[in-house]
């Protein structure tokens, strides 16, 4: 998968429940990075399917 995704059609992603903890870390990260708490994680996850799958996961 190639990370420079800005050509490619895209889609939303919700994602419920996760602790105020986290969301308040990962909106700190991505001000610390200079982007908005979206394009850190679309950057996140795209870094994530980068990666190959392991043996044995699902």
């Amino acid at each position: 998968m190639n990370s420079d995704m800005s050509d490619q059609p895209t889609q939303r992603v919700h994602i419920r429940s996760v602790p105020t903890e986290v969301i308040e870390v990962l909106r700190a990260r991505a001000k610390a990075q200079g982007t908005t708490l979206s394009g850190y994680l679309r950057d996140s996850l795209v870094r994530l399917a980068d990666q190959p799958t392991t043996p044995g996961s699902r």
